[in-house]
């Protein structure tokens, strides 16, 4: 709505604007003045009483910093020769061994400037600990002393008191915007701490003021405003031999005083506001007769940008009114056509991003639920060997159900042979359909068939009250959504028969690795089966996990290049025929290297036979080197080379190779690997697997045994 100034031309106008101004303004400033004075005055007490509370809390915290500081430097000097480091932050920025004759700390042995008082050298020896400020360079340390019983009844440990431990410890309590610290020595009116200056007439005030208390505040002008400052004794000749100090608590004005200050900057600002609606409730008065026209243009204006919810809402009760009833019928028919169009587009990306069957069917049943909310809806996926899977969701309420299908090949003929949306009554339901709610009740159910090239991928069915008849432009768009969920099912049935397709490419790889030698058949699978068992008690992904078995059935490809013979000698291998065994997982991996479908195993081949103490090979990784799949398949491969016999010993049992195992953990194998192989082997996880891997291998090595012999005889 623009805005006018054209009513104050009026009397009325004007007349109307001045007294709302001073029905708003008037009572506004009295109230916020006698408000000002109010919290001026509690301010001020309130922070009389925070000074004060904050000078009690800084110096108790400070005595309580020196009595741990104290017991520090007695445990150090009851320790010697064996001294804590210095740590600044826990306590001490320096140590110093001294014997009492050689006075304070800092100047050469054998005498001070300042050397220890008879009353210091008398507190030293009762075993109590000695504080003192001493001044180097411009800049004033406390220092802490205590004998040392154990090297002598004259020598003392001095340790130089950090300020991290001391005062930004008693800061930290304190702590605040606008809280300053201040610790002066009683005894020669000696700052001993300072975060920021303090004046000399604050200490001269707060020192009067005090008389024979322990605790004194005074109040001092600054730019902006006042500063309160609240000074609290600590006693320190009885314990510490020391003069007294005055801890000293300052809270500037800025800090203070800003609360108020941003009072009476909201006292403006609200004034300025009611300024505003007085101006805005005088303007309505009198553009009141030509805003309905206004507010018809921006709807108008914002349904052409393409907010289709727009709508305009005016009680005028005249021709306005009919108009703007007549417009937001015209929106809400935009709005439902447009929602439409996009929820479909959104439903056909869901479901063609699936990749899995179970994912499919719970996301398509989510999208035909949101698409016709009033029905129940069945979504149901044939699959090859495994049945129809269905998930069923109610309108009325509950999770989405699961279920079989008992759909015969005479079913499956007739849905393929007419791919055509068909709608039964309760009573006319096919028998694979004779579940709630499509077969009870007064319901009437819609069946759209999915059919590609001839063959049943599915079907999706919709049941609603007979009552409830769904219009042909909700039919269309289920039927859209129907053919798009089809092609997602194809898609995915693509994607799973290529999957098994690799799996079984990979294992004839490992078969045909393996029946290079009858001493090695079955071994690969053995060792995926068993490392695929560790990774799982591990908690790798499913992407990590097939990784690990692409790389535990190729992780011997290498020996393709290593000489029957070398396989099978039964005799201990000479240096050459060791270099060629050794050499195998290089030479796995450069077979390996160019196809990028395996790029992730390639480490794990390379690496299997690593040791974490770096006295595997071939590259003589140390610990988190190694790649970490590959330190799980190292323990997988060990277990089955001990437990499996070899030309030159029979395989161990499965107790000892165990032993084994454990025994190198850290040293040769990942310890985390190993503790999830033992659990495993505990549950006897590991040797199902490997058992039932063993059959196959063994008929493949009586089949390479029986070949190579052959081909031996032949020779």
């Amino acid at each position: 709505m623009a805005l006018s100034g054209s009513f104050l031309r009026t009397t009325v106008g004007r007349r109307l604007f001045v007294r709302f101004l001073l029905a708003a303004f008037v009572p506004t400033v009295l109230t916020a003045g006698i408000a000002w004075y109010a919290v001026q005055r509690q301010m001020r007490a309130d922070v009389e009483a925070r000074v004060t509370s904050e000078a009690k809390m800084a110096g108790l915290n400070t005595l309580g910093n020196l009595t741990r500081l104290g017991s520090l430097l007695r445990a150090n000097a009851g320790a010697w020769p064996a001294l804590a480091p210095v740590d600044g932050a826990a306590g001490f920025g320096a140590y110093e061994v001294r014997s009492m004759a050689d006075g304070f700390p800092g100047g050469p042995r054998g005498g001070d400037r300042r050397p220890l008082s008879e009353e210091q050298r008398a507190h030293l020896a009762k075993d109590n600990p000695l504080l003192t400020a001493l001044e180097h360079d411009g800049r004033w340390n406390v220092w802490m002393a205590h004998r040392m019983p154990s090297a002598g009844s004259e020598t003392v440990l001095w340790g130089r008191v950090s300020d991290r431990a001391l005062w930004d410890a008693t800061l930290e309590a304190i702590g605040g915007d606008g809280t300053q610290l201040c610790v002066v020595e009683l005894q020669r009116g000696q700052p001993l701490y300072c975060d920021a200056p303090l004046p000399q007439e604050t200490l001269d005030a707060l020192r009067d003021s005090r008389g024979e208390g322990r605790i004194a505040l005074v109040e001092r002008p600054d730019a902006s405003g006042s500063s309160f400052s609240a000074s609290w004794n600590a006693f320190l000749r009885f314990e510490y031999a020391s003069p007294d100090w005055a801890i000293i608590v300052t809270e500037r004005g800025d800090a203070i005083f800003g609360t108020l200050r941003r009072f009476v900057t909201t006292l403006a600002g609200v004034s300025l506001l009611a300024l505003l609606v007085v101006f805005l409730l005088s303007h309505a008065q009198i553009r009141r007769s030509t805003e309905p026209l206004e507010q018809l243009q921006d709807g108008t204006r914002r349904l052409a940008a393409g907010d289709f919810s727009t709508q305009v809402t005016i009680r005028s009760g005249d021709e306005f009114s009919h108009l703007a009833d007549s417009f937001n019928g015209m929106a809400q028919t935009l709005s439902r056509q447009i929602v439409t169009l996009r929820s479909l587009d959104a439903l056909h990306e869901a479901i063609l991003g699936a990749r899995e069957i179970p994912h499919l069917l719970e996301t398509a049943l989510r999208r035909f639920a949101a698409l016709v909310p009033a029905a129940d809806v069945l979504v149901a996926i044939d699959q090859p060997g495994h049945g129809t899977q269905a998930c069923l969701q109610r309108s009325r309420a509950g999770e989405p159900i699961r279920l079989t299908i008992d759909l015969q090949d005479a079913d499956r003929a007739e849905l393929a042979a007419r791919p055509v949306m068909r709608t039964f009554a309760a009573h006319e339901v096919p028998p694979y359909l004779a579940v709630d709610p499509f077969s009870t009740g007064s319901r009437v159910s819609h069946l759209c068939p999915l059919v590609l090239e001839g063959r049943l991928l599915g079907f999706v069915v919709l049941a609603t009250p007979s009552s409830s008849t769904l219009g042909q432009d909700l039919l269309d768009a289920v039927r859209r959504l129907a053919d798009r969920l089809t092609l997602a099912i194809a898609d995915v049935q693509l994607v799973q028969h290529l999957a098994a397709l690799s799996e079984g490419t990979l294992t004839a790889f490992a078969r045909a690795i393996d029946a290079n030698s009858p001493w090695t058949a079955g071994h690969s699978e053995r060792v995926t089966a068993a490392g695929l068992i560790i990774g799982t008690r591990l908690g790798l992904s499913a992407e990590e996990l097939r990784d690990l078995r692409c790389g535990g059935l190729l992780h011997d490809i290498g020996k393709i290049g290593v000489p029957p013979q070398v396989l099978d000698k039964a005799a201990p291998l000479n240096e050459a025929e060791r270099r060629i065994i050794e050499r195998h997982p290089v030479l796995g991996a450069e077979i390996l290297a160019p196809i990028d479908a395996f790029e992730r195993a390639v480490p794990i081949v390379r690496s299997h036979h690593e040791k974490m103490n770096g006295s595997g090979y071939p590259d003589g990784l140390v610990g988190e080197q190694i790649p970490y799949l590959a330190r799980i398949l190292t323990v997988a491969d060990v277990f089955d080379a001990l437990v499996s016999d070899r030309p030159y010993r029979s395989g161990l049992g499965v107790p000892r190779a165990v032993e084994i195992i454990q025994r190198g953990a850290r040293s040769h194998f990942d310890p985390d690997a190993v503790s999830a192989f033992l659990n495993a082997v505990r549950a006897g996880e590991i040797q199902e697997a490997v058992a039932t891997d063993a059959a196959a291998g063994k008929d493949l090595a009586n089949s390479v045994g029986a070949g190579r012999r052959a081909m031996e005889d032949a020779a």
